[in-house]
């Protein structure tokens, strides 16, 4: 049966990125110290799960780098900007394929890099974007799968979903998605052929 819905995930897969990378990188730049990388990583998941405002990260940066709130969040936003670029590649096969398929988005993100990448169009070409900090719930979690089952309505036969985490995509097989892991656009494209996918 010719699946008709496909789920993108946007870091990783539409940007190119790597977070943990992202965050060695910033933390050099802006002279943090390593022993408060636990910490920063707990907060961005807060952040991404919904639980945590920005206004508090932020405060919380400010205060241990001394600098100004406002500055903070400046220089956080350039820098992510600066570090994860765009994939035209993947961003073309999106455009696409919505004229041919109904296409959807499930992301792990926050507030922050969503006003980021909406300045980018990148969710320009989805009918829904079913974003983590707004449902209060991220992947792996099978909560968050299940809930984007409920509000499709459709069996998880029906859908491809590609995300560029293994764990995200185990999960997604687990549940009865056709789960494929991105690791490049040439791969991706064979994946998506042997699934009958036209991505012409």
């Amino acid at each position: 049966m010719k699946k008709h819905i496909i789920i993108f995930d946007i870091g990783g897969v539409l940007v190119r990125q790597n977070y943990a990378s992202i965050l060695r990188n910033l933390f050099k730049k802006i002279k943090l110290s390593v022993f408060l990388y636990p910490k920063f990583g707990s907060e961005i998941v807060k952040l991404n799960n919904g639980d945590e405002n920005p206004e508090n990260f932020f405060k919380f940066l400010s205060i241990k780098l001394k600098m100004n709130r406002k500055e903070v969040e400046k220089v956080y936003k350039k820098f992510y900007e600066n570090n994860s670029k765009p994939n035209k590649k993947v961003i073309s096969l999106v455009e696409r394929m919505s004229k041919k398929y109904k296409v959807y988005c499930l992301t792990n993100t926050n507030s922050i890099h969503h006003e980021v990448d909406i300045r980018r169009n990148l969710f320009d070409n989805f009918i829904k974007v079913y974003y983590s900090y707004k449902l209060k719930m991220s992947k792996p979690d099978e909560k968050i799968y299940k809930y984007v089952l409920r509000d499709l309505k459709i069996c998880p036969k029906d859908i491809i979903f590609i995300d560029n985490s293994l764990p995200n995509t185990l999960v997604a097989n687990n549940l009865g998605f056709n789960g494929i892991q991105f690791k490049n656009y040439r791969k991706l494209i064979k994946s998506l052929h042997k699934l009958g996918i036209n991505t012409k």
